[in-house]
This record gives structure tokens, sequence and C-alpha cells, in this order.
């Protein structure tokens, strides 16, 4: 039998996590004081389905006949009794347990309808578990919402769903409504590590946080993982058969892939891309997994100690992540770009190659802020403080009538970082746009497509974009824009030969057409 079914829990003490749903559900079991009507939403795999069914052997439990009188000694169901062990078989005629998925028309409701009217046989309730209560018709909520308005004193429902805002207002507000969350990554680990025990099963403290890692706070995904590795025979898991199980790259290649490109050993890039693609592993997997490497870099620079192999530690003492932190922060931007963009890209990998590659710019453009910042020096300026105030203005003011092309680039990529951190689809945006000119008052910026004018015009955009060039240039802008243009044309061709050169060099002088 399958981990996520032999270890699902009986009882409350038993669940993992979900402290809220636990406390307050013994609680009212405890005290007879439990609703008619329950809703448990959350993702998949935390326990909605384990708790509605301990919940009704709580309720009907033959130790604990006790309705309308005195409170519990004890909220916890005895699981040895009749009753019990006929609700975890499934076959208890007092808990009838429906699948809205596939009985989601209002024939089903009506049926159910029927069915409420009629006392359960020696026992306390009658309890309807409706799973996946989201896929139901919109005939079949009217028809449930009139039995959850006035219910019988001996019906209970408990409804379950993965898609809340699917669920009717008018559903959610006749219910006691529980958000159930996912498990903390230490509470699976401690979880899987138990159960290993019991199994008998040898697994790596590593390994298991990998497992922890990748289920995403799901205990089911989890235990079906932590089933599939069992399987696989070995003596000892590791690291090593969780990566080949779930598909995805070595760590020590995915570090020495960064490693080659924070250096600028491009080629070497492009042969590490190829031997992944060749061993058929999942691009989006590859960014996520680069993400969470330079997560760890960007840490390490700021001296926060945080848990990683020895292989991580080396690899951002050797590329100073301390000197280098905003090309990382650039570089996991770049990578959230790519993985955006795999779906409509002709070949899913080619997204991340052109995200690796465009480290360059990256590099370039850091480059240009610190040269942009540190213009004016401190001797230069050693005046009072007023006279130094108006000559640091009166400099850029200067320097922005006399700009020269590459220096409005300059400062429209420091105009979009600051943008990014206000609003980042405005930044990603204004990306594909250009500043043409920028004069006293007044600055020009033109964009290729209409709708893109429309969406800087707005109220609320043009607000940051004023707000931003006046930190930057210290003074209030008028931002004019346009589509199109000769002047970005001539931009936008600039770019694509700059990327196409970049990629050239790293694919050996082909077309960058027949490489993809």
């Amino acid at each position: 039998m399958n981990f996520y079914r032999t270890y699902r829990p009986q009882k409350f003490a038993e669940l993992v996590g979900q402290e809220h749903v636990k406390r307050t559900l013994a609680n009212a079991v405890q005290k007879g004081e439990v609703a008619h009507a329950y809703l448990f939403s959350g993702p998949r795999g935390v326990g909605k389905t384990s708790v509605a069914r301990i919940l009704a052997m709580a309720l009907n439990c033959a130790d604990q006949k006790t309705k309308n009188k005195p409170p519990k000694k004890t909220y916890e169901p005895c699981g040895q009794c009749q009753v019990c062990q006929a609700i975890r078989a499934g076959n208890n005629l007092n808990v009838i347990e429906i699948d809205a998925a596939s009985n989601r028309g209002i024939d089903e409701i009506r049926s159910l309808k029927e069915s409420v009217n009629f006392k359960p046989s020696n026992q306390n309730y009658r309890v309807y578990i409706i799973d996946e209560v989201h896929m139901l018709t919109k005939e079949a909520f009217n028809a449930l919402l009139k039995t959850l308005e006035e219910p019988p004193s001996h019906a209970i429902f408990i409804l379950a769903t993965t898609e809340l805002y699917k669920v009717p207002e008018t559903i959610i507000s006749r219910t006691q409504h529980f958000e159930f969350k996912r498990a903390l990554n230490h509470e699976i680990v401690d979880h899987l590590r138990t159960i290993a025990g019991r199994e008998k099963i040898i697994i790596t403290d590593e390994a298991l946080d990998l497992v922890a890692l990748h289920a995403d706070g799901g205990l089911r995904d989890a235990l079906s993982l932590l089933d599939q590795l069992a399987a696989l025979g070995a003596d000892e898991i590791t690291t090593e058969q969780v990566r080949f199980l779930l598909g995805i790259a070595p760590e020590a290649e995915l570090i020495e892939l960064l490693g080659v490109v924070l250096t600028g050993q491009l080629k070497l890039a492009h042969s590490i891309l190829e031997k992944f693609a060749q061993h058929g592993y999942d691009p989006a997997v590859l960014a996520d997994d680069l993400i969470m490497i330079l997560r760890h870099g960007i840490w390490l620079a700021n001296r926060v100690q945080v848990k990683g192999s020895e292989g991580l530690q080396k690899l951002f003492e050797r590329v100073d992540a301390k000197k280098n932190l905003a090309e990382l922060v650039a570089l996991i931007r770049r990578l959230f770009e790519a993985k955006q963009q795999q779906r409509w890209a002709p070949t899913p990998m080619l997204p991340l190659e052109l995200a690796l590659i465009d480290i360059k710019s990256v590099r370039g453009a850091e480059s240009q802020k610190q040269t942009q910042v540190e213009a004016p020096t401190q001797n230069s300026l050693k005046k009072k403080p007023g006279v130094e105030t108006a000559i640091q203005r009166e400099s850029l003011q200067s320097n922005a009538e006399d700009q020269k092309p590459s220096d409005l680039s300059a400062l429209w990529q420091k105009i979009i970082t600051l943008i990014h951190a206000k609003n980042a689809p405005l930044a990603a945006l204004l990306r594909s746009a250009k500043l043409v000119s920028l004069e006293e008052t007044t600055c020009q910026i033109e964009v290729p497509f209409g709708f893109y004018a429309d969406r800087v015009r707005d109220r609320k955009n043009a607000a940051i974009l004023g707000e931003v060039f006046q930190a930057v240039v210290g003074r209030l802008i008028q931002v004019h824009c346009q589509v199109g243009g000769k002047n970005l044309a001539t931009a936008q061709t600039r770019t694509a030969l700059d990327l196409e050169a970049d990629v050239l060099e790293v694919f050996g002088q082909e077309k960058l057409g027949e490489h993809v």
C-alpha cells in the first residue's frame, strides 16, 4: 500500500501542521458546538479530506455518543469501534463522500437534498463530504444553497476545494471557512524522517530537504516521492537519487554552469546547456534551481548564513558575491523573465540560454550606472553646502541637455531599475521603450505599440514615471510619449544585432535562426 494511504492521519493529533484548523475543530467537538457546514480550501495534498474524515469519526464515534449532552472528555475518535473503522474504509452509510468533479449536476444535488431528511441510524450525524465543490454547476450551487441555509439538525456538510475563487460568495457566507496552508519544509522533513524510520529506509538529511523543497508544501506529494525513492532499492537514498527521480540536474553541474557564466566563459556555458538538453532536463526547473542558487549567493553577500553545500560556498567566494551583488540580482530577474517566455519560445531552452548570455549586457549596464553615479568627485564639489547643491543640480541639468544617445540609454536603464521596485509590470513594458530626449522640463520617450503608449499615459503610471524622473535628475519633468519612429527602430535593430553577436560567439559562428 502507498505511504500516503498507509500513514493517512486518523486523529487530530496525527495531522501535520494546520494547527489553527485542529484547535478550532477539536474545541467545537469537545464542547458539542459543531457548525452545520464547513468549507475547507487550500492546495492539493495538505489534508482537507483527511480532516473531513477525522471530523466525521469524532462526531459519530461509538465511544462518544454524547449528542446534546455535557461536553466530552476527549475530542479524538477512538479509531477502534465499528463506526470509526467503517468511516476509515469508506463504507459507513452515514458518511457520504461525493466527488463534485464527476457528480456536478443539479440532479445529483436533488438526490442529496432528498437523502438529507433521513436521520442517521444509531449515530449522531449524517455527514456529507463534497470534494472539489467548485466543480458544481451554477444550477447545482443554487440547489445546494437552500439546504445549507436550513439544514436538518442531524446533517453536517463539509465542502472541500482547491479553487476557492470559483465557489459563490453565497455558499461561502453560509459556512465556517478554514483555509489550509502548505506544510512547512521542516514539518515535512520531520514527518518523512519518522516514516522512513518505521519503514527502515536509510535516507540522508540533504535528500529529505530536497524532497520537502520539491513537494512545495504538499505532504501527499512528499509521501508519494518517498514511496518512489524506496522502490529504487538503494542501500541509502541520497540527493543523487532524488534528482534522478525528479529529472533535475545535479547541483554540482548547476554550480559549474553559474560559475562559468559569472566569469564570462560563455562557450563552456553553452556546452553545459547542451548536455542538459540531451539529458532532457526541464528548462523551467533548471531556471528555478538556478534562481535558488543565486538566492543563496545574495544572502551570503549580505553576511546571512544559510544552509547550503560546500560547493555553493566556494562558488560565491570565487565570484565575490558581495562585490557582484547587483549582477546576481539582475541575473535572477533575467531568469524570471526567461521562465515567462518559455511557453512562447520556439524551443523552451532558448530563453534560458539568452538569459545567461545576456549577463554581458547586465555587467555593462551595472558598469555604466556606477560610472554615472561616481562622475562628480568629492574634490571638485568641496564648496559651501548651498553652493554644492546648486553646482550639482546645474551640472546635472547641463549634462541632461547635452546627452549623447549612450548617456540617455544609461539614464533610461537607471530609471527602469528604480521603476521596477515600484511597479514591475510597468518596468517590463518600458524595457521596449527608448528615451529620445531630455530637456529642461520635458522628456520624450518612444514605444513600439499604441497600447504601450496608453499604458504609459495612464494616470497612475505617469505619476510613477514623473516621480522617478524627479528623483534622478533633481527637477520636475513632464513625460511625453509617442509611438514608433525612426530612432526607436534603429535602437531596436542595434539591440538585436548586439544580442545576435553574443549568440554567434557562443554557438561557433552559426546563424541564430539555424541554431533554433
